[in-house]
């Protein structure tokens, strides 16, 4: 079924369900109007009899906090479903090509990075554009991280592709979690200071101010009450005891605080995990993602929480407060429970607030594979090799014209040549988002693939670096020199390069180019190889196994270029710097030669 449809279903239902919540949420409004009047009506006819004017008043006030939450649940429900009608919507228009994605990640551009800066992982237009459906910051930061790494191990590609597949599924699902994980998105969250665990008090320390103190001051205070003793000597005396509270008030606010940020995210959270809690798993992969963390001990950890958080509330109005610490040394109490709490649960619940970021992830996965149900699932192969079919890119799938790639058993490198705009750069582009998105589990926009995982070093993007100092050139040098750096640690890579040695002339490139070359081919290096140096192709007669020619040719019919983007075997004969040059009237040249 195509996604469109489910989407469109989704929010036809969704339509349907909001407008009938809208209509009990005017109802409850005018239920709480109606029942304020008649307590006040009531509770003024009835005033000369008390018992009965106050049951009344109770009775009205109990009817209308009742209705009051109703009325807030239900505004809660419809802004909920609000929120999955939006998310079905934006990918229709996502899918009729109206919107490009939600955030960019442009922040996560890294120009040092092996190959996110040259494939256009980040940023505006990019890939992670394209998949992010994440709401919280730490998803996407996860989902950042996620895009940066190539996935070696198959187990867990294979791992990931069925757990996705599950979910993509059922995109109600998936748009329901991400919902309630919009709402965690409104709080703070700093793993160093929002998980970070609070330094509990010594024994001693405790025994003496939740045992022995509080046993002390209330001694006092029946003594005073028995008038055994009198207010000036027991207000001095309960002060000298209260010394312990007013040293510690810092560090106990401090912790307060901490967890109170903690309750904010487990609350904002619950709905979410409560999901994850009900939901019934069908392959072995995502129960065995699910037993990771123990979700039914989440429930029990926020319950604790909450009451420990709603002892440290009753110490927040001044009065109480005051009196609670005097008493019963509240705050070194609700400290304790705190320690308690955080020894019991603190490990556990930072498994489960990253276990809920790493669903939205695996959920923005999902989405990306409902739709794009066309696209197929490569296959894994333990022998070298790398094959494209019909291999198009992922943001020009629709448009782009689709090439085949093959590199096995004694081939190293393919070298492309070609014109300017013939679709050099973009083939690069092309198999090397394949790669990395094969790696993630996904389908990709291939007739059909076949490889074995392998990282990933590009270097088709180089600029000068002013604030270091340092030319086009040597930026370049330094970007190749870490390509062999690590090869030469005998780590396998495949390597795509966009004309190697951009910045010096063409006679020092060519006989650079080809020393780099033959440098590449004694190395467990395969790859791409991007150049308009012709002279590098006669590499293929010297290393004829290892070493194939391919080209992207244009033609010029009636004036005109024509591109038709498809790779051939060989070397590209026509050129069209010249060309454009005299179509922009820079020359004096009146017609384009074949070169």
């Amino acid at each position: 079924m195509k996604p469109q449809y489910s989407y469109q279903r989704i929010s036809s239902e969704k339509a349907q369900e909001i407008g009938l919540l809208n209509k009990r949420i005017v109802l409850l409004g005018w239920g709480r109007l109606v029942i304020f009047f008649l307590t006040g009506f009531a509770v003024w006819a009835f005033l000369a009899q008390f018992a009965v004017a106050f049951t009344l008043g109770i009775f009205g006030l109990g009817c209308f906090l009742f209705v009051l939450r109703k009325h807030v649940d239900l505004k809660a429900k419809r802004d909920h479903n609000e929120r999955i009608r939006a998310y079905s919507n934006f990918e229709l228009d996502f899918l009729n090509g109206q919107v490009r994605g939600y955030d960019d990640g442009a922040e996560f551009i890294d120009s040092h990075h092996p190959f996110t800066s040259d494939l256009d992982i980040f940023g505006n237009s990019s890939i992670f554009q394209y998949i992010n459906r994440t709401k919280t910051l730490h998803a996407k930061e996860i989902l950042a991280d996620d895009l940066r790494k190539i996935d070696l191990e198959q187990k867990r590609i294979l791992s990931n592709r069925s757990i996705i597949s599950e979910f993509s599924k059922d995109p109600e699902f998936v748009f329901s979690y991400l919902s309630r994980a919009e709402g965690a998105n409104s709080v703070e969250f700093k793993r160093d200071s929002t998980l970070k665990s609070i330094l509990p008090y010594k024994r001693w320390i405790l025994t003496a101010t939740t045992i022995i103190l509080p046993i002390l001051s209330l001694g006092l205070t029946t003594a005073l009450v028995m008038d055994t003793i009198t207010w000036s000597h027991y207000s001095q005396l309960i002060l000298l005891l209260a010394i312990p509270v007013i040293i510690c008030l810092k560090k106990n606010m401090t912790d307060f605080r901490t967890y109170e940020t903690r309750l904010k995210l487990a609350a904002s959270f619950d709905k979410g995990l409560r999901q994850l809690r009900d939901y019934q798993p069908n392959s072995k992969e995502v129960k065995a993602l699910f037993n990771e963390v123990d979700l039914e001990e989440s429930g029990e950890a926020l319950s604790a929480l909450k009451k420990v958080n709603g002892a440290i509330d009753s110490r927040n109005n001044i009065f109480v407060g005051i009196a609670l610490n005097l008493i019963l040394f509240w705050d070194f109490q609700c400290h304790k429970r705190l320690a308690n709490w955080d020894r019991v649960w603190a490990k556990k619940f930072e498994s489960w607030i990253d276990f809920a970021s790493r669903m939205e992830v695996l959920f923005s996965y999902s989405v990306y594979v409902h739709n794009h149900g066309d696209f197929t699932y490569p296959e894994l192969s333990n022998h070298r090799q790398f094959n494209l079919k019909n291999a198009r890119h992922l943001l020009l799938h629709r448009e782009g014209v689709s090439n085949d790639f093959s590199l096995e058993g004694a081939s190293k490198f393919m070298i492309v040549t070609g014109a300017n705009m013939a679709g050099k750069s973009t083939f690069l582009r092309t198999v090397g988002t394949n790669m990395l998105l094969a790696t993630k589990g996904l389908p990709v926009p291939v007739e059909s693939m076949s490889f074995t995982p392998t990282q990933l070093f590009t270097s088709m993007v180089t600029a000068d670096n002013l604030g270091e100092g340092e030319s086009y050139f040597f930026s370049e040098l330094k970007r190749l020199k870490e390509l062999t750096s690590i090869l030469e640690k005998d780590q396998p890579l495949f390597v795509i390069l966009d004309e190697i040695l951009k910045g010096t002339n063409s006679l020092d490139k060519a006989e650079g180019s080809r020393l780099f070359m033959e440098k590449l081919l004694d190395l467990p290096a395969h790859g791409l190889i991007a150049t308009h140096d012709l002279s590098l192709c006669k590499m293929e007669a010297d290393f004829s196994e290892a070493i194939q020619n391919y080209s992207f040719e244009v033609e010029f019919k009636e004036g005109e270029l024509h591109f038709d983007y498809k790779l051939k075997r060989g070397v590209c004969k026509n050129m069209n710097a010249r060309f454009l040059l005299e179509k922009m009237g820079l020359t004096k040249t009146t017609s384009p030669k074949e070169v």
